[in-house]
């Protein structure tokens, strides 16, 4: 039979699946075949059991026989290469550093939603590094700014 994922609660190794007919299974991760998590939105080919379970649940579709990357996994990663970044770019790394603590919390936001504990993870280290990042990159711009006045001062003095 097919369907699709409607919910996966990874911490409880469970999910629902919607079949093509609109009813509703539900399936334990001891059924699932593949060697990736279960996320929303997955086609999936399962044999049902005892009436609402689904077992034997195979990826179909543009998911299958491979690793499908989640986006906030994505959002994560750019998330954080922005917070590294804005350590190491001047002047930008301030910009890069905002860029990385928003996206690291919507990095974080999506992995909640779509059950991904390591989206969740890297979005908070790259909002924690960001906002490092954005300290020292304000802090450097200070700096430049003191430096330059004090010299302009010293010039006027001379």
């Amino acid at each position: 039979m097919q369907g699709k994922i409607l919910d996966y609660i990874i911490q409880e190794q469970q999910g629902i699946i919607t079949s093509e007919s609109g009813d509703r299974y539900q399936f334990k991760i001891a059924s699932w075949k593949e060697s990736t998590h279960p996320n929303r939105g997955q086609t999936v080919d399962f044999t049902p059991i005892d009436g609402n379970i689904a077992s034997d649940i195979y990826l179909t579709g543009a998911g299958a026989g491979g690793a499908q990357t989640d986006p906030s996994l994505t959002k994560s990663f750019i998330a954080i290469a922005c917070s590294v970044l804005g350590f190491f770019i001047p002047v930008i790394g301030l910009i890069l550093s905002i860029v990385g603590i928003v996206l690291g919390n919507k990095a974080r936001r999506a992995g909640k939603e779509a059950g991904n504990e390591t989206a969740v993870m890297i979005g908070l280290i790259a909002v924690i590094v960001g906002a490092i990042s954005l300290i020292f990159a304000a802090l450097g711009l200070i700096a430049i700014i003191l430096y330059g006045g004090s010299l302009a001062f010293l010039g006027m003095s001379l």
